[in-house]
């Protein structure tokens, strides 16, 4: 797999080309931009995102979490499984961090997802 570098919410540019991405750091890139859309925010595509609802909230279903994000990983790879879930809540500054292990071929890459 081969595309562009993102980096802040725009194309990687050094010395004025744009800077390439490719195997499980393309799939990374790929993954925090279908996990940062809430499902149906997107016009050009209302399918891709995570229902955000499954994530908010004091107490969120861990179960019903992981779903929501393998159904998403489904849609950007079919060959990818996550192989490992953590979640991480802080209660003093209401974030919770969680922490999705991915096995695609031969890379084993951990994304992490902040909320």
């Amino acid at each position: 797999m081969f595309g562009f570098a993102i980096e802040d919410g725009d194309l990687s540019m050094k010395d004025g080309k744009i800077q390439p991405v490719e195997d499980e750091y393309l799939l990374c890139q790929k993954l925090h931009a279908v996990w940062s859309t809430n499902l149906g925010e997107w016009d050009a595509d209302p399918e891709e995102g995570i229902d955000f609802d499954s994530f908010l909230g004091k107490d969120p279903d861990e179960d019903e979490m992981r779903a929501e994000l393998e159904t998403a990983l489904g849609k950007v790879s079919e060959t990818a499984t996550i192989t490992s879930f953590e979640v991480i809540k802080d209660r003093s500054t209401r974030k919770m961090t969680i922490n999705v292990g991915i096995h695609d071929g031969e890379s084993e890459i951990t994304v992490p997802l902040e909320l």
